[in-house]
């Protein structure tokens, strides 16, 4: 019995309605966005990609190469792909920026006015020339 209820999970799952996050002119583009969200453990299927790669004059007329998600990761795919920061790498930034000490200013300084000097003594080599 149970195999038969895991079997029912996996066929709601892959009846699940698909929504377009993103639209691309050239397959290279779309295939590009399709690797960065397979990355992420995303399922991604790309319509109208041989059709426009076969010839791009289609483009316009099928309206690009559509990457389509499962609608309950549409919002976490848009996400990457404006390539905004996702909660948990935020976490790991900030718990990152919280470990590393802060760069002294004083430092600072002496590196722009070791810079300054430098292109002062290039410009005082040139004149004399």
């Amino acid at each position: 019995m149970k195999n038969a209820e895991a079997k029912n999970d996996e066929i709601s799952d892959a009846t699940e309605p698909m929504v377009t996050v993103a639209v691309y002119g050239t397959p290279y583009e779309a295939g590009l966005a399709k690797s960065e969200l397979e990355s992420y453990d995303i399922p991604v299927f790309l319509a109208d990609e041989f059709t426009i790669g076969i010839n791009s004059l289609y483009a316009n007329a099928l309206g690009g190469i559509k990457v389509n998600v499962p609608e309950s990761c549409a919002e976490y795919a848009c996400r990457i792909l404006r390539q905004e920061l996702l909660p948990e790498e935020e976490a790991l930034i900030q718990s990152f920026e919280s470990a590393t000490p802060p760069f002294p200013k004083s430092l600072a300084w002496l590196y722009l006015l070791l810079g300054a000097s430098g292109i002062a003594g290039f410009i005082m080599m040139l004149l004399r020339a």
